[in-house]
C-alpha cells in the first residue's frame, strides 16, 4: 500500500503522545488539581494524537478489505476532513466561550494558527476527495495526519511550559 511505512510511523508518534500525556497525568497532580485549560489542552492533545493513531491505521484496513487505492484514500480524506473539522470546532468552541476564564493561557497567536492549519487541511481532504486534476493520493492524507500530530506536540509543550497564575 501506497504510504503504509509513513502511516505505520505516525500511528507509533501518536501514541507515543498519547502515552506521555497519561504519565504525565499520573505523575502531575490530582485529577481535581487541574483547571479548566488544563483540561481542555489534555483533551486537545488526546483528541489529535488518537485520532492520528486511528486515522493512520484507517487505510489499513480499508486496503486489508480490498478497496482500491484511488477509493481508500478518497473515503480516508473524507474521514479525515470529518474529524478535523468536527473535533477540533468543538475544543475551539469551548476554549472561545471560557475566553475570559483563561486569560493568557490561551495564546491567540496559536490559536489562529492551529484554526487556520486545521481549515486549510480540511481544504486539502477535501481536494483529495473530489480529486480534482489528478487521483486520490497519500500524500495530503499523510500531510493531514502530520497536522494532527503537530496540534498534540503543540499541547504537550505547552501543558509543560505555559503556566498560569495558581495553575
Amino acid at each position: 500500500m501506497q504510504g503504509g511505512e509513513a502511516l505505520s510511523t505516525i500511528a507509533e508518534v501518536g501514541l507515543g503522545l498519547a502515552g506521555f500525556t497519561g504519565i504525565l497525568v499520573a505523575l502531575g497532580r490530582s485529577r481535581a488539581s487541574f483547571s479548566r485549560p488544563e483540561v481542555l489542552r489534555l483533551l486537545l492533545l488526546l483528541v489529535s494524537s488518537l485520532g492520528a493513531v486511528f486515522l493512520a491505521l484507517i487505510p489499513f484496513a480499508l486496503h486489508e478489505s480490498g478497496v482500491g487505492n484511488a477509493a481508500c484514500w478518497r473515503l480516508s480524506s473524507a474521514l479525515l476532513a470529518a474529524f478535523t473539522s468536527t473535533s477540533l470546532a468543538y475544543i475551539g468552541y469551548q476554549i472561545q466561550r471560557h475566553r475570559a476564564e483563561f486569560g493568557e493561557l490561551f495564546s491567540r497567536t496559536v490559536f489562529v494558527v492551529v484554526s487556520t492549519g486545521s481549515v486549510a487541511i480540511v481544504i486539502l481532504q477535501l481536494w483529495n476527495v473530489v480529486g480534482l486534476g489528478a487521483p486520490p493520493r497519500s500524500g495530503p492524507y499523510i500531510f493531514g495526519l502530520l497536522w494532527l500530530l503537530f496540534i498534540g506536540s503543540l499541547q504537550f509543550a505547552r501543558i509543560l511550559f505555559v503556566r498560569g497564575p495558581g495553575v
